[in-house]
């Protein structure tokens, strides 16, 4: 199986991460601090590519049989129509996995999810997620406590800290 982007998506891929860094990035750090969802960005994003619908988040608690249950519903309502999931924890990876898995719709259906535990490493090696956005644990922790410094130390600090991720794919996994 391959996994390598075609030109046009690679051109999809620069100007959704584009997308993000202008669009999403900047008031990342509000958003979550507020408990804030943003519904101008899903209108920006319509903007961006308005042939595709992009449905409302479903909260799940961070439990992998909610998860799934939900995934299946998604999967039942939308049909032929839906192209894929981004599960933004470990737990809802697992959930969408599964759910992808047990329809058959590993080929069909793009799942990209974030962190990595092994049910979604097994995913992705088995090609049922596509990507995984995994985290960096030692930048949060090393950045965290040097923005905190300089915090107490009376310094401006910026009100996003990029840690950095990785995009994980199968063939990374060799």
């Amino acid at each position: 199986m391959n996994f390598k982007l075609s030109e046009e998506h690679e051109m999809i891929r620069k100007m959704v991460r584009d997308f993000a860094m202008k669009e999403v990035a900047p008031t990342a750090a509000e958003r979550d601090e507020e408990e804030r969802f943003d519904r101008d960005i899903f209108d920006k994003m319509a903007e961006l590519a308005p042939d595709i619908e992009v449905l409302e988040p479903v909260y799940v608690n961070n439990e992998i049989e909610l998860s799934m249950t939900e995934a299946e519903n998604i999967i039942t309502r939308e049909g032929d129509a839906l192209i894929g999931f981004y599960p933004d924890n470990n737990h809802t990876g697992d959930g969408v996995g599964m759910a992808v898995k047990q329809a058959g719709l590993q080929d069909s259906v793009i799942v990209v999810a974030f962190d990595d535990d092994q049910q979604e490493l097994d995913f992705l090696a088995e090609g049922v997620i596509k990507a995984l956005i995994i985290q960096d644990p030692y930048n949060m922790g090393y950045l965290g406590c040097e923005t905190a410094v300089k915090a107490l130390s009376g310094e401006d600090v910026p009100s996003f800290v990029d840690t950095g991720v990785v995009v994980t794919r199968a063939e990374d996994l060799e």
